[in-house]
Order: C-alpha cells, then structure tokens, then sequence
C-alpha cells in the first residue's frame, strides 16, 4: 500500500495526439481507464469513480478534471490520497500513518501527530468511501484510528 506499491509510471503513444515527449504528474488510477476510453470512442460511459483523463492525454493538463481523492483497501489496511498527502490506516494497530508525497515520495518520513487536520481529512474519506463487505473485511475493525492516534 506504499508507493512503490500504488505509484507506477504510465506511458502513452498517440502519435498527433499525445504530445511526444511531454510528461505530466496528474495521479490516475486502473478505474479511469474505462471513462477515458469511452470518451475516445465516443459513447456513453457507465456508472464508475473513474474520470477520463484524455484532456490530460492530449496536453491540456489546465483543463483536466481531478479526483479528489483516491481510496485502496487491502485485507486490514486502507489508503487515501488527497493532493499531496496519503494516509495508510492498519485496522490491526489502529494507527494512521501520513505522508506528504510532494516532498516524500519514498514515504521515509511518517508526519505522526504532526498535521491533525490531515489526518482529520484522511479519516473523514476512509470513513465515508469504507463499505462493509464481508468477502473483504478489516481485520482488527473493532480498533479505531480516531485522529492518527493511537486509541482503542
């Protein structure tokens, strides 16, 4: 759940359309391929989190819309990513640990308690994008992340 994990580069080829050369640092995920292609092809897309990035793809980074965030969840661990930070919640330990990706991608350097407001917005997207399922369960749910601290 760690960058080297979740960050991969991408490459694209699309001669007269995608600027050769150019590079762009827009964060997209698997689920935005399908609105992408869809909007290349010209039909309607179904419901999905993904955004078409084509704008990007074609060298408009301005006018490319954004995600707010991203949200992973792995057998006991969940992730958010909200602008340059990124928050990994261990449901077993309950701790929350922050990185700031503009200035850590390495995420050698965890914030602890430092920046509650980012840990306050990292809860609030795994609480609110979590779904119970039980094929998929948070191990140790019962354990609570609270603010980043380490309560029970």
């Amino acid at each position: 759940m760690y960058e080297g994990g979740i960050r991969v580069p991408m490459i694209a080829w699309w001669p007269g359309t995608v600027p050769a050369g150019a590079t762009c640092d827009l964060p997209c995920a698997f689920w935005d391929f399908m609105p992408t292609f869809a909007e290349m092809a010209g039909v309607a897309c179904p419901q999905t989190d993904g955004i078409s990035i084509l704008c990007a793809l074609k060298g408009s980074y301005s006018a490319q819309t954004r995600h707010d965030y991203f949200y992973w969840k792995r057998a006991g661990e969940q992730v958010a990513r909200a602008d340059d930070w990124k928050g990994i919640h261990t449901a077993k330990t309950g701790k929350l640990e922050r990185y700031n990706l503009r200035t850590d991608p390495a995420e050698a350097n965890e914030m602890g308690r430092a920046k509650p407001e980012v840990a306050q917005r990292i809860q609030a997207i795994l609480k609110e994008t979590h779904m119970d399922d039980p094929r998929y369960p948070l191990i140790g749910k019962a354990k609570k992340a609270g603010n980043g601290d380490d309560e029970e």
